[in-house]
């Protein structure tokens, strides 16, 4: 079984396609995101939520319905910047197409393999904290003093995030409640946020990882964990336990990897001739 892992396309219409080209292309047959599927460019919180929706609304299904045509798999999880406002849209498409499949915090199987996601990441300074939890249950180091949270209604809501922060379940408890998987030798972790200690998670020498999803990792020991999350990662391939950790960045034109399950031999492409332009 191969498939293709791309991450962080932020609403870029032209990395959907190329990567779903390159797929028909070479006859894969699934296809894999790590998340911040929709764009995050806004003046404010209001124009986010109509961009976010309409590019669900809009855009997706397009995508998707060509999915459908070749008979390829879109496996997915959030990111960060996916607000949670505009999940009930997202997952109401989703449903309508059998080759789609939102994996937060869920399980999927597909010929044998188990794929399990996970779209939750550690605290970092910016306002949105949608998807956002302290690492560790001992951890105490919030990076903002203010949140901000959207709603299923569209409202935001503006928050005191360093109570927040304290009161909600950090990521070490919520991956307690993941499922499990059956056979760790064909399983795929799918997490946005990169394994702290971790080349794939170190950007000029800061460590941007989790150690929760670390300990995540060396405790369950998949195949095979891919992430994104650091746009300008310099390292794409590491290695943790057994476990080969992959996250391929985000930069201006179409990256994503090619990998075999079976020998896990993996290839890294970078589109440079983007064949579809990007649309506002």
């Amino acid at each position: 079984m191969k498939i293709v892992y791309f991450t962080d396309p932020h609403g870029r219409r032209a990395d959907y396609w190329n990567v779903l080209h390159y797929a028909v292309k070479n006859k894969i047959k699934t296809i894999v995101c790590g998340g911040d599927l929709f764009p995050g460019n806004f003046e404010s919180w209001d124009d986010l939520y109509r961009i976010q929706k309409r590019f669900v609304t809009n855009f997706i299904p397009s995508f998707l319905e060509e999915c459908r045509k070749h008979n390829i798999h879109f496996i997915t999880i959030y990111g960060n910047d996916d607000l949670a406002a505009v999940e009930p849209y997202f997952n109401e498409v989703c449903n309508k197409y059998e080759i789609c499949h939102n994996i937060s915090r869920k399980k999927i199987v597909i010929n044998t393999w188990e794929f399990i996601g996970f779209d939750l990441i550690s605290d970092i300074p910016f306002l949105l904290k949608d998807r956002v939890r302290k690492d560790l249950k001992t951890s105490n180091n919030p990076k903002t003093s203010q949140g901000v949270f959207s709603h299923y209604s569209g409202k935001f809501e503006k928050v005191l995030w360093q109570k927040l922060y304290a009161e909600l379940p950090s990521l070490e408890e919520e991956m307690d409640s993941l499922p499990d998987f059956k056979n760790p030798e064909k399983s795929v972790f799918i997490s946005h946020q990169p394994p702290g200690g971790t080349k794939i998670a170190t950007l000029n020498h800061r460590d941007l990882g989790s150690q929760s999803i670390r300990n995540y990792i060396l405790t369950h020991k998949p195949r095979l964990s891919l992430h994104g999350h650091i746009h300008e990662t310099k390292i794409w391939k590491d290695y943790l336990g057994e476990t080969i950790c992959i996250q391929p960045g985000s930069i201006d034109k179409t990256v994503l990897t090619e990998i075999t399950l079976k020998t896990m031999q993996i290839r890294k492409i970078i589109v440079y001739e983007k064949r579809y332009a990007d649309e506002k």
